[in-house]
């Protein structure tokens, strides 16, 4: 990721009029673990250089939708959507940006208009417009409505695998901080026996019983895994923690891979949770000024992410970021599970705090 990096660095710079090199730059940051830090903010403006260059190239686009929601930008991915819609993409892409249009709309997407096409359109559009939607913070909780119909039956899957349907809406309730719910989504199922990370997750709140969460992990501790060893060098980490030694859990760290789990978002938010702890800020916020990278759904540690972030930001005297970082967490889990209001609390608690400082 290194070697990749610094040559696409040095492509902006030697090409910074080729929009095709914007874009590959943008891409390397949005879907790997990068050796330095950067936020969704950076990785939006490259794909807008990209967009800005040659407005008919079309890959940037929808990428450019799902940052400027995640940011909060809903103005702006309107309009991407709109740019996208007018240069022809495939049918099934042409559908999910006109559901896109439409649920973007905050005077539309509640009409009579919008109930039809949700019930029409293949499971290929409703897929690809969740896609793009999955971590927009809004109040109706737009993904998850999405979520649940996608889990019903229908037609229409030729380049999304339908077998997804199922583990679709224990992940939306979960970020959207209905932890109780997305257990019984899972207890008990399939979906929950392939995927153990959204069961821990969940455990690690209090949504499990206490009895499910023992029974859960002893048989994963029985099942002796061969994988599990490819683990050790976290193992020892958390060994560490749980004899309260965060020295040592640090410095376990240092000796497990970084850019070669880009899944492991779980471990990297725990060591900059002990970093800030440590009041090792900067170390903490090298890490948590990159975006979370993961194929494998973490969609609490997606949110405590930026919880994190909020709170050594605060620390180091940067208010905006530390603004944005707390309104996501407020908005996300505005209508969260009592499990999570604390977060809730904390983050509005000090939107309120900043919000009264003078800007630096």
């Amino acid at each position: 990721m290194r070697r990749l990096r610094s040559t696409l660095d040095e492509a902006v710079h030697r090409y910074p009029d080729d929009p095709e090199a914007w874009y590959l730059w943008a891409e390397m940051a949005n879907d790997n673990y990068t050796p330095r830090a950067t936020t969704a903010k950076q990785i939006l403006a490259a794909y807008q250089r990209a967009i800005e260059l040659d407005s008919a190239f079309a890959p940037p686009y929808l990428p450019a939708v799902e940052l400027s929601l995640r940011v909060e930008d809903t103005g702006s991915a309107r309009r991407y959507v709109a740019a996208e819609r007018a240069l022809g993409p495939a049918p099934y892409v042409a559908t999910s940006l006109a559901l896109l249009d439409k649920l973007l709309n905050p005077r539309g997407a509640s009409s009579d208009d919008v109930t039809r096409m949700l019930d029409t359109v293949s499971g290929d559009a409703l897929f690809e417009a969740l896609f793009h939607l999955r971590r927009w913070p809004d109040s109706a909780e737009t993904g998850l409505r999405l979520a649940r119909l996608l889990a019903l039956p229908r037609r229409g899957y030729q380049s999304q695998d339908s077998s997804f349907a199922g583990w679709v809406v224990p992940v939306f309730l979960a970020y959207r901080g209905h932890v109780r719910q997305a257990y019984q989504a899972l207890a008990g199922t399939s979906v929950g026996i392939r995927d153990p990370v959204l069961l821990s997750e969940l455990a690690s709140v209090g949504a499990l019983p206490r009895d499910s969460a023992a029974r859960l992990f002893g048989r994963w501790r029985q099942a002796n895994d061969p994988a599990a060893a490819t683990a050790l060098g976290w193992c020892r980490v958390y060994r560490a923690l749980a004899v309260s030694d965060t020295s040592g859990a640090l410095a376990a760290f240092s000796t497990v891979p970084d850019s070669l789990c880009p899944d492991c978002v779980l471990d990297a938010l725990r060591k900059a949770q002990l970093l800030a702890r440590r009041r090792r800020d900067q170390e903490a916020a090298e890490l948590l000024d990159r975006e979370p990278h993961n194929t494998v759904p973490v969609p609490l540690a997606t949110v405590f992410w930026p919880l994190e972030r909020g709170r050594v930001d605060e620390r180091l005297g940067k208010r905006d970021e530390a603004v944005v970082a707390y309104r996501f967490v407020a908005d996300v889990w505005r209508n969260a599970d009592p499990e999570l209001q604390p977060y809730v609390t904390e983050a509005r608690a000090a939107l309120r705090r900043l919000s009264g400082e003078p800007r630096r």
